[in-house]
């Protein structure tokens, strides 16, 4: 046999590994692997090899005088030397990983290339280097010419490249080359080329299952090397040293060895486990043997043995699909007679073909001229592909990707196991399925009703299409399948609504219902590309023609799927030049869209019947090789949801990609100019009549500036609406343009005219088809009038009968109510028997006339009240008409006053009498600030979850006494014990003849803390209670924050005190590290602890003025999360630092990032309007509406409203209510009391608690983190009950859990039951924390509800100033502290039996309200 194969062994695990041969004396060969390893093997059968570790991966290797260079995950390329293989340098570094080397046996250059898709040029012995920049994937193969003129290059991209590496510029390029990839290590063939290694007379490259030689310079292709045994894709090529030979490798396990001069076939060899060639490499010093390695990690040899008499294999040999004879033969010696020499007179001859006169003996023309005779023009027509979609070639890949949901495939490298996964964004259409692949499908398309699968045909099944119905009706299999014909592919499919579809290779559209009933067999026009559905829409595009110039020239065909009928229409699809179609889909609005390779997305306008420019998503902020995967676009949103590619047209799909939103923005000229501004909101997609309005009165007015007063006329004669054009003679007049104003006068006249002829028109056509409808109406089956409706392509509106006659449903049968129809009130008496064929259905009674219909419809859209905003915007002119003489501010004051009496005259306020007597809540005025910047919108949820941020760093300095002052043990140090009495934990020492003394010195246990402020100021024995007033000084200075902050919020507004707090509490926080005394340390601790309360209360009161009311119950609950997880985050901050000081710059240092606030965090719009700073929060109110999408007239009506009630609200505040009110009246006194007690017991358990977490038996961090982990699921406890529970309940819920388990604790000993016990106590108070600060806001009175929490705050504080001391009772008695901690939430829980009920009740406003609130309804309310 020519080839003969030795035995393979293990030299690296599995994955990508490269082979060289070693140039030194020793011979030898070199493998690296995925393990990072290099290794040097003397031969095949060494059982020794050296190795060395040089990376996570070591990818690519040469060897080079004496030495190996490896490319690496390092993104450099190290230099080892031999045999010991160390490292002795770096050759140069690229920013991702080398994926591939190359160089030649006599040259000192390297060529180097790498996944950040640059290839470099380096001279080992001068060190130039020199870079070559145009591939737009990561470099998969590289090979140097010998005459270092040119550099050949195999990319991801499917491009093969030839460089001229003086001149750094691509001087040939081939594409479609290689199967496209994302990545060197997913992508299946490498195509690496190979130049010959004597003179680079040729250039070899691997195309499918041929390598193709090419002519030096001139780069036209000389023959083709074919072996019909080939099974897959031809992966690398490589010549050997003589130049004589050939060698190739497949993704199969194939080596093809060819004699080019011959062309002759050497032999073929298949590997026992058809895994993957990854690398191949001849011996350098003779011809004879090829090593290898695959993608399983195995080394292999093959001996090549060539003999003298070979003949030409006639079934193999084939050149640009020629069959050569056997007596034909190339060979590069002389030949005087010429028998030898190749004559195409003979192939001709012996082909029964003419003579050709204009033929040449030479051997170079006789061996060009065939491919200059029979090769035409390079006619390429893109392939079928599924939107949304990978290529099949990647093992893992997405099948489909749109807005229903993503479907996956999953393939081992074997390919023996295959797995779909199929997601949905929206979890109730359906679960999230996973099926196994083993019908190999390799394309899909999901809709919100249905699932679409279609296999390949293989030599054992045809071509399957399976579906799988996600929304039928009834139970049952809902997955079926049918069968192609034997000659027939499933090429594309798609799915709707009410419909599934397949495309095949017989150019047949296959639609069926989503149930499995076949529908019609559409034939097409040319082959299909690919198509899409939405809703009951269906786009199909199909070769319409060969394209000039690379082009491709497409149809696009449009079809509508209603009931019986399909309506069609056949588009043109407008592509970029040599372009091709990458994405076709549908928008949210029915239109069809399509993106192309250089990232143009355009959308066809029904209205126009044109295809409209949306974007150029080139020109979006990346790189020249990244591309965007489309997911969905909306047209109304103008925005394009898509996936943004590093060097690649596809997504790799782990990890997860990012799906961002992308602006759709039209290519127009002057980007950046103001009027350029304009016209892009004018014109692009999805704009509102409002934007377009400001758009068109922008231009007309930079028009006017402009002293273009010709484009101004120009744009109120074709897109100004009549509302511009008034607003636009307005302006003309106020620049004294009177010329420019009588023109635009004469416009607004001539549009009028024209809109009341037009209104007229539309009339008759109205009258004219009542008419005919009464006396004819259209049939179901009569089809569309393409004529007519081309320019709307909707269907025909058929016009509904009168009366609707619908046969009842068995349910609807089962569960109708009988009436009696003479009855006038009162229940009909039940009926038995046969007496129930005689009534008359409820149901069928409802049929009505179109008149009363329409008065029913009135009627109801009469009782929705009207707001306020939405009435003045209707009436503001008839007002200004009316009042010509007010001011804006008088006019929104008028206009409130008229709202209200008409509000107050309205029938609709009228109860009637048989409707269930409910409260009666005072009118509560509208709240236009709420209105002008939205209730809950993009805009609040940035400021929430910036604002939440700030409760880590008050979690970690509230809670961090834990391990700023752990429990330690200590031994007595000096003076020394006289006695063998132990001196652990003891504070006087007998030092003999009964003498007790003081310690003065002492040992401490760092095993666990290195350092602690107890071991650094020696706060033990008489000094203990000192740890314990630095807790206290904590809380103390929280208070005193939430008092001096809370005057400067009110004074200065919300934004510069938060700013102020976050970086005095990162300053002061981060100095108390570095004090050297105590004293300092406890002064700076109270300064850090002053900006925590701070910045707490701050944040928390700007929260609250920003979101709505209806989010403001919900938010004070979820503003608690933050701190949760804050104090989660302590016991990790901690295990890592293992210092005071270490734990405390760790905790400071992070509210520094939080000064970036100052551009983040806007000043409450509330504040700004309540002081009188009116422009500054109408910009802050007009940035809030725009992010919210919210019209400006809201925030213009909103600033004159509060304009005009200004001098209302201020002499309604005359009145002063101080904290006295609260105990004038016993009913008050009495809440009062019982709720700052229940303040008292949440913040001395919380925080005693948190603290008291520290000194229990067991691993303090897992004690700590375990509490903190318990208290998360108590807030979501109380998120999830606070609109469904009472207050109370849930209050004395968390009261009472708190109380058994805390009392449980004194008799319990067992460590893990104490742990578990003293966690279920925080776990309750995390229920009743939250709990009664929604309470305390509900309970008291509006005019002294601050007073009112305020000072169940203080309450709050003093607890937790006291907690402290009660935590560290342990050392008196063990049972002490959870005693006390356990007593006072059953107090509290006792005292709200006294409370009345708040939920679903009418606040109290006055004092007098407060009095009365609950007063004789307290056991009512609270046994609810």
């Amino acid at each position: 046999m020519p080839l003969v194969k030795k035995p393979m062994r293990y030299a690296h695990p599995e994955g990508h590994t490269d082979v060289c041969y070693f140039t030194g004396e020793k011979k030898g060969l070199v493998t690296c692997g995925a393990d990072g390893d290099v290794r040097s093997w003397l031969n095949l059968m060494d059982d020794d090899p050296a190795a060395s570790c040089v990376s996570e991966q070591a990818i690519s290797v040469v060897s080079k005088n004496g030495k190996i260079f490896v490319g690496n995950d390092n993104n450099t390329i190290q230099i080892l030397n031999y045999p010991d293989l160390e490292k002795e340098g770096i050759v140069t570094r690229f920013s991702a990983p080398i994926s591939a080397l190359a160089t030649t046996k006599h040259s000192n250059i390297i060529v180097s290339g790498a996944c950040d898709m640059r290839i470099q040029v380096i001279d080992i012995s001068t060190s130039n280097n020199i870079e070559l920049l145009g591939h737009e994937a990561p470099i998969l193969g590289l090979s140097l010419d010998p005459k270092e003129e040119f550099v050949a290059s195999s990319s991801a991209d499917g491009s093969i490249r030839v460089w001229n590496i003086k001149e750094k510029r691509v001087i040939n390029t081939w594409t479609n080359i290689i199967p496209k990839s994302n990545s060197f290590f997913t992508a299946k063939v490498y195509g690496v080329p190979s130049f010959h290694p004597k003179d680079g007379s040729y250039l070899a490259y691997p195309y499918m299952k041929d390598v193709v030689l090419v002519e030096r310079s001139t780069w036209k292709e000389l023959f083709h090397l074919k072996c019909i045994n080939i099974k897959s894709e031809i992966n690398i090529c490589k010549f050997s040293e003589c130049g004589t030979l050939l060698a190739a490798s497949t993704v199969y396990g194939e080596i093809i060895v060819w004699n080019v001069e011959t062309k002759e076939l050497i032999g073929y060899i298949e590997h026992q486990q058809n895994a993957k060639i990854t690398a191949l490499s001849w011996n350098i010093d003779k011809s004879d043997e090829i090593a290898f390695c695959d993608s399983l990690g195995q080394l292999g040899c093959i001996d090549v043995i060539i003999s003298d008499n070979t003949t030409l294999n006639e079934s193999t040999l084939e050149t640009n699909g020629d069959i050569k004879d056997n007596d034909i033969a190339m060979s590069g010696e002389e030949d005087d007679d010429g028998e030898n020499v190749i004559s195409l007179n003979k192939i001709k001859a012996s082909a029964d073909l003419e003579d050709d006169e204009n033929s040449n003996s030479d051997v170079v023309s006789e061996k060009l001229q065939p491919d200059t005779n029979i090769l035409g023009p390079e006619i390429h027509l893109q392939p079928p592909f599924q939107p949304g979609s990978s290529p099949t070639h990647l093992l893992s890949r997405f099948m489909v990707w749109n807005d229903v949901g993503m479907v996956r495939c999953f393939t081992s490298e074997d390919g023996d196991d295959s797995s779909i996964e199929v997601e949905f964004h929206d979890v109730t259409i359906h679960r999230s399925m996973h099926i196994n692949n083993y019908l190999r499908h390799t394309i899909a398309a999901l809709s919100s009703h249905a699932l679409a699968l279609n296999c390949p045909s293989n030599s054992d099944t045809c071509s399957k299409f399976v579906v799988v119905a996600l929304q039928g009706w009834g139970s049952g299999n809902k997955e079926w399948s049918l069968d192609l014909p034997e000659d027939e592919e499933g090429n594309c499919v798609a799915a709707g609504d009410n419909f599934v579809a397949l495309s095949t290779s017989k150019r047949n559209l296959r639609i069926f219902t989503v149930g499995g009933t076949q529908r019609e067999i559409v034939a097409l026009p040319g082959p299909v590309i690919t198509m899409n559905g939405f809703k009951n829409d269906l786009v199909l595009a199909y070769h319409n023609g060969i394209g000039v110039s690379g082009d491709q020239c497409m149809n696009l065909l449009l079809i509508q799927i209603r009931g019986i009928h399909l309506y069609s229409r056949t588009l043109c699809l407008p592509l970029s030049p040599s372009s091709e179609l990458m994405w076709l889909g549908l928008s949210d609005l029915g239109s069809p869209v399509i993106m192309d390779a250089d990232d143009v997305i355009k959308v066809y306008s029904k209205k126009s019947s044109l295809w409209r420019v949306a974007s150029d998503m080139s020109e979006q902020s990346k790189g020249k090789a990244d591309h965007y995967f489309i997911i969905g676009v909306s047209e109304e949103q103008s925005i394009a949801r898509c996936i943004l590619c590093k060097g690649s047209h596809y997504p790799p799909t782990t990890p997860r990609p990012v799906v961002s939103e992308i602006h759709l923005i039209p290519p127009l000229c002057a980007i950046g100019s103001e009027k350029t501004e304009k016209e892009l909101k004018l014109w692009r997609l999805g704009t509102n009549p409002l934007e377009e309005n400001e758009a068109v009165l922008s231009l007309i007015a930079i028009a006017c500036r402009s002293n273009l007063e010709y484009r101004a006329v120009e744009l109120c004669e074709q897109i100004a609406s009549e509302k511009v054009i008034e607003l636009a003679i307005k302006y003309a007049r106020r620049l004294n343009r009177i010329a420019l104003s009588n023109k635009l006068e004469t416009i607004a006249d001539t549009k009028e005219t024209e809109k009341e002829k037009e209104n007229e028109n539309e009339n008759k056509n109205e009258s004219e088809n009542n008419d005919n409808c009464n006396e004819d109406v259209k049939s179901d089956d009569e089809p569309l009038d393409n004529d007519v409706k081309e320019s709307t392509f909707s269907l025909t509106i058929m016009k509904k009968p009168d009366i609707e006659i619908k046969p009842l449903s068995m349910t609807e049968a089962l569960s109708i109510k009988r009436n009696n129809p003479f009855l006038k009130g009162g229940n009909s008496p039940a009926t038995k028997g046969l007496a129930n064929l005689d009534i008359t259905p409820e149901k069928p009674q409802k049929l009505s006339t179109p008149v009363s219909a329409s008065s029913k419809s009135k009627a109801k859209d009469a009782s929705k009240k009207e707001t306020f905003i939405s009435w003045y915007a209707k009436n503001k002119k008839s007002l200004q008409e009316e009042f010509p003489e007010l001011s804006p501010a008088d006019l929104t004051k008028r206009a409130l006053t008229r709202y209200k009496e008409k509000d107050t005259a309205s029938p609709n306020n009228i109860s009637s009498p048989s409707e269930p007597k409910k409260r009666k809540f005072k009118h509560t005025p509208l709240d236009v600030v709420q209105n002008a910047m939205g209730v809950m919108g993009p805009w609040h949820i940035v400021i929430a979850v910036a604002l939440s941020l700030v409760k880590f760093p008050v979690a970690w300095h509230q809670l961090s006494i834990i391990f700023l002052a752990p429990p330690t043990n200590f031994s007595c140090a000096a003076p020394v014990s006289r006695t063998n009495e132990s001196t652990i934990m003891k504070c006087y020492i007998d030092v003999g003849n009964g003498t007790m003394e003081k310690c003065t010195s002492f040992k401490y246990d760092k095993r666990i803390f290195k350092e602690s402020i107890i071991t650094q100021w020696d706060l033990v024995c008489d000094r203990e209670q000192l740890a314990n007033f630095v807790q206290s000084c904590i809380m103390f200075g929280v208070l005193i924050g939430n008092l001096v902050f809370s005057i400067m919020a009110d004074r200065i507004g919300r934004k510069k005190p938060l700013m102020i707090a976050i970086g005095l509490q990162s300053l002061t926080g981060f100095i108390s590290a570095f004090v050297p005394w105590y004293e300092l340390f406890v002064i700076f601790k109270f300064i850090s602890a002053v900006a925590t309360g701070g910045t707490m209360l701050v944040s928390f009161v700007l929260l609250m003025e920003i979101v709505g009311v209806e989010w403001r119950s919900v938010m004070s609950v979820l503003f608690h999360v933050p701190f949760l997880l804050g104090h989660l985050m302590n016991p990790l901050i901690s295990y890592l630092t293992r210092t005071w000081d270490g734990f405390q710059m760790a905790v400071s240092i992070p509210s520094l990032f939080l000064l970036s606030y100052y551009w983040i965090i806007p000043e409450s719009p509330r504040w700004l309007l309540a002081i009188g700073k009116l422009s500054k929060a109408e910009q802050i109110l007009i940035k809030a509406a725009g992010r919210n999408k919210i019209p400006l007239e809201n925030v213009t009506t909103a600033i004159e409203t509060y304009e005009s009630n200004r001098g209302n609200r201020h002499k309604k505040a005359k009145e002063n209510y101080n904290i006295t009110h609260l105990f004038r009246t016993p009913n008050l006194r009495l809440k009062t009391i019982c709720i700052c007690i229940n303040w008292f017991v949440c913040g001395s358990c919380f925080f005693g608690l948190a603290q008291y977490m520290g000194y229990i038996d067991g691993n303090i961090f897992v004690n700590v983190a375990v509490s903190a982990a318990i208290e998360l699921p108590g807030t979501i406890v109380v998120l999830f009950l606070i609109s469904r529970v009472s207050r109370l309940k849930i209050l004395m819920g968390g009261n009472v859990l708190s109380a058994s388990s805390l009392l449980l604790l004194t008799v319990i000993s067992n460590s893990n039951v104490t742990v578990f016990l003293a966690t279920l106590g925080l776990a309750g108070m995390a229920l009743s924390f939250p709990t009664i600060y929604l309470y305390s806001s509900e309970a008291f009175p509006t005019v002294i509800r601050n007073v009112g929490v305020g000072l169940g705050s203080v309450c709050a504080r003093i607890g937790s100033i006291i907690a402290p001391y009660i935590a560290t009772m342990g050392k008196i008695k063990p049972w002490l502290p959870p005693l006390i901690f356990g007593v006072g939430p059953l107090i509290g829980a006792l005292l709200c039996f006294l409370l009345p009920e708040t939920m679903n009740c009418e606040l109290p406003e006055t004092i007098e309200d407060g009095e009365n609130f609950g007063k004789k309804q307290t056991r009512k309310n609270t046994t609810k």
